[in-house]
């Protein structure tokens, strides 16, 4: 199973983000030593949802939260494709 980007996108396709929306909380400042977690959601057809939490480092507050809808493409002529078979199962999905 592959989930290293640049071997999925040697094989001919690449993540390109349609949307995303994010919000923060009060937990946040500039300087913010953090902790970012991002895991896959959903991942089918030429459809992924991404969400990504940042949480201070310091107390593991949650400073930040964001969802990412991605959509892949072909390298060669960007229209949509699936996403590939080694990279969902990669994630379990």
């Amino acid at each position: 199973a592959e989930r290293d980007l640049p071997k999925v996108e040697a094989a001919g396709s690449t993540p390109v983000s349609r949307s995303s929306t994010a919000s923060t909380g009060p937990g946040s400042a500039p300087g913010l030593t953090a902790i970012v977690t991002t895991l896959p959601q959903k991942l089918t057809g030429v459809r992924g949802i991404r969400r990504t939490e940042i949480h201070r480092a310091s107390d593991g507050e949650l400073a930040a939260e964001a969802t990412t809808v991605w959509v892949w493409v072909r390298t060669s002529d960007q229209h949509p494709t699936r996403i590939p078979a080694a990279l969902r199962a990669a994630w379990g999905r």
